[in-house]
């Protein structure tokens, strides 16, 4: 029966026939604006949707037989679409690196309600390249918060608006939209919260106004044996606070050359560098 094989999104129907609904009935001169901010609303929406996506046999079957098991597997289950997905895109645990695999595996498990992969994908979106997408980011971003009628869902994942790490997403995107108030806003929750990238990014901020608790907020994070970027502009402060003339400087240039030499790479880039000092 053709209902046994095709399963209508009662909620996403409902979502389609509410924006059709809302749409413009007219095009005139006079409403342009309105029916270009309804299509954009109808595309950041209905963009983000993937059916129930399958591998493509042509790459299934070059794949090992423990991952292709994974993926007969994940057929109904979203939390390995979820996994499938960021193996994809890392090229991780027997899976090649294939982005295009990876975001349509994310697309699929959040349509399935998977939080965790609407915060892996925003935060996907947010990074530099080809799939760099603010406003979807955002979009996702908001899908992985709790709400009501999302009662059925482990604590585990259960991801509140104050969580650590949707708070540093924000700041994010509001970086890259060059809304730096509202950024330092969310940087200051996400590291209040203990969150490693929130202290980096609001360190970064405040260092001009206050470089000791600035300070006080690199060392905290780089105890994280991964996280390397503290530990980089860790380095250059310990280096750069014992060159004459340096505590002169004011405290933007200050931050400016440790994130230069944060980014050396060899001696010679780095004593180039110094003398700029």
């Amino acid at each position: 029966k053709l209902e046994d094989e095709f399963e209508l999104d009662i909620e996403l129907f409902d979502e389609y026939h509410e924006m059709i609904s809302e749409f413009p009935e007219q095009f005139t001169p006079s409403n342009m604006d309105e029916v270009e901010a309804s299509l954009r609303k109808c595309l950041t929406k209905f963009k983000k949707i993937a059916l129930n996506y399958t591998y493509p046999l042509d790459k299934y079957f070059k794949l090992s037989q423990t991952s292709q098991e994974i993926v007969k597997r994940a057929t109904k289950d979203p939390l390995l679409q979820y996994k499938i997905g960021i193996r994809s895109i890392e090229g991780a645990d027997d899976f090649p690196q294939n982005y295009e695999i990876g975001i349509n595996y994310l697309k699929n498990a959040i349509n399935h309600k998977c939080k965790s992969a609407a915060l892996y994908l925003s935060k996907f979106l947010i990074s530099k390249g080809p799939f760099q997408d603010v406003a979807q980011a955002e979009s996702y971003l908001s899908d992985c918060i709790y709400k009501n009628g999302d009662e059925y869902l482990t604590d585990a994942d259960r991801i509140s608006e104050d969580d650590p790490r949707v708070n540093y997403m924000y700041g994010k995107i509001r970086k890259m939209e060059e809304n730096f108030n509202e950024a330092e806003k969310y940087f200051e929750k996400a590291a209040k919260s203990g969150n490693n990238e929130g202290m980096f990014e609001y360190g970064k901020i405040i260092y001009p106004r206050d470089p000791d608790k600035a300070i006080e907020f690199f060392e905290i994070s780089s105890n994280d044996e991964g996280f390397e970027k503290s530990k980089n502009i860790l380095n250059a402060y310990n280096i750069l606070s014992k060159v004459d003339g340096f505590a002169e400087l004011s405290g933007e240039f200050q931050i400016f050359l440790l994130k230069e030499f944060a980014k050396v790479n060899n001696n010679d880039d780095f004593n180039y560098l110094k003398k700029l000092v």
